[in-house]
């Protein structure tokens, strides 16, 4: 549908081709691009060039060397047992296993897609095939992928040779780390990009509520990492049916829309607040820690 929507406005797509260079010109930017699918190798210049490359973008390693922090997220395809209901998506919160959540997404009529965020590779097949077996499904199928995360600072624009590169999507890491989803947000991040280009405007100031909005999921994410099964356990507790309504009507990529109603609706929320501050705490004071046996060691020199 959006490949049709993009022809429709004049946009020429091209399959099977691949850019192996990437020069700075006389006010323009040269592409050497390989094209398997007519076996040939051209270059194109442009003054304007997006980056939608993915985790390992090209783009940005070439031209602005962003390299992004990852997450692996392991899954199974699962068949569903007799009786199970299949439209219904289930959450397990098991924090000595991820700082994240187990999910089961229904895929199709009998099956099923169970996974969670590892963090870290190792042993992270070991850790779901235990679950599989705690609550009784056996997998299919296993898919794994690495999805990058969003820093404050994360850099996804630059001009070279008196053109503008940007990068969109997980090449700019424009993913909510709170359930590593990007879908909406990169599309968010497109739309800025295409502003800043037909505007002539600053790409980070189009995309300023899109960072907003990602930051905000990164302060959030910081708090759920130091949750515990009781932090867990209190927080369903608070959910009462002003907190329920809300999370109906508001989804989960427009926060920064309704984080001041679930305040209001649910002030008990507020003690959660307590984590992150003594999280930052903690932090600080390992950074302190970390830097006193370097300053005594340049006294001693």
């Amino acid at each position: 549908m959006l490949a049709r929507m993009a022809v429709d406005a004049g946009v020429e797509i091209r399959g099977g081709c691949k850019l192996t260079h990437l020069e700075p010109g006389n006010g323009s930017l040269t592409m050497t691009i390989r094209d398997s699918h007519r076996d040939r190798v051209e270059q194109i210049k442009t003054k304007a060039l997006i980056g939608a490359d993915g985790m390992s973008s090209r783009v940005g390693k070439t031209v602005i060397g962003n390299g992004h922090a990852t997450t692996p997220i392991l899954q199974a395809i699962v068949e569903l047992p007799q009786g199970e209901r299949q439209g219904t998506t289930k959450v397990w919160f098991e924090p000595d296993d991820t700082r994240y959540f187990y999910w089961l997404i229904p895929q199709a009529q009998r099956y099923a897609a169970v996974g969670f965020i590892a963090e870290e590779g190792k042993n992270a097949r070991n850790r779901l095939e235990r679950f599989l077996n705690r609550v009784g499904l056996k997998p299919v199928e296993m898919q794994s992928a690495r999805i990058p995360s969003y820093a404050h600072f994360t850099r996804p624009w630059r001009r070279m040779a008196g053109c503008d590169v940007y990068l969109i999507g997980d090449a700019a890491a424009q993913v909510k780390v709170t359930t590593v989803g990007g879908l909406v947000t990169g599309l968010r991040g497109a739309k800025a990009a295409a502003n800043a280009i037909l505007r002539r405007t600053n790409y980070l100031t189009e995309m300023r509520s899109l960072r907003t909005e990602l930051s905000l999921h990164l302060l959030i994410r910081n708090v759920l990492n130091r949750f515990g099964r009781a932090d867990y356990d209190r927080l369903l507790e608070l959910l009462n049916p002003r907190m329920i309504h809300l999370l109906g009507v508001h989804n989960r990529d427009h926060a920064t829309k309704i984080v001041c109603r679930i305040l209001l609706a649910q002030p008990r929320f507020l003690r959660f607040a307590s984590l992150l501050s003594r999280g930052l705490w903690k932090k600080s004071a390992r950074d302190r820690s970390a830097a006193q046996p370097q300053i005594l060691e340049q006294e001693s020199d």
